[in-house]
């Protein structure tokens, strides 16, 4: 729980970017805020029961790296910052579940890769059955594509003789 913070404990911070990577901060903390009520009213009348408490901030380093995050629920152990697509955890086992989480999410797409990929063809083929001029641009495009190919794999043929040549030319002075 994040209460349990003091300047010198452990923070984890999970950056969830994808820019270029996930990165995974340890961090110490170096500051926590004093615990104050979540809506500030100066209504006296609005501060009716137990008003929700929330730490102001918690101020953490990783190297040369400072972090500040602002109004943190005191009895969680992972709170979530969207805008910064960041979480912040507690406890090593917390921000393990998070990494888990992140993940299979990633996992999830890879594999949804391969079946959108092959859908992509299915629809090229009905759109070429349908549209003969759409099929005659990708036969086009294949063609284009196969020629390219040769064109490289004539040119890596070329450069193989021409340095078997130069090496010839090379032993005979």
């Amino acid at each position: 729980m994040f209460s349990n913070l003091r300047q010198g404990s452990t923070l984890y911070i999970l950056e969830k970017s994808d820019q270029p990577h996930p990165k995974l901060h340890v961090a110490t903390v170096t500051e926590v805020g004093s615990n104050v009520p979540k809506y500030n009213s100066q209504n006296p009348a609005l501060n009716f029961g137990q008003q929700e408490m929330i730490i102001d901030y918690i101020e953490a380093k990783d190297g040369e790296q400072s972090f500040r995050f602002p109004q943190v629920p005191p009895s969680l152990g992972v709170y979530p910052y969207p805008k910064e697509n960041t979480v912040i955890c507690s406890s090593r086992e917390s921000v393990a579940q998070e990494i888990v989480t992140l993940k299979g999410d990633k996992q999830r797409i890879v594999d949804e890769y391969e079946t959108a990929k092959a859908d992509v063809t299915v629809l090229d083929e009905m759109l070429e059955t349908l549209n003969p001029q759409y099929k005659g641009e990708k036969e086009r495009e294949r063609d284009i594509a196969a020629l390219k190919a040769h064109a490289k794999a004539t040119d890596e043929k070329l450069d193989e003789i021409l340095k078997a040549v130069h090496n010839l030319s090379t032993q005979r002075t």
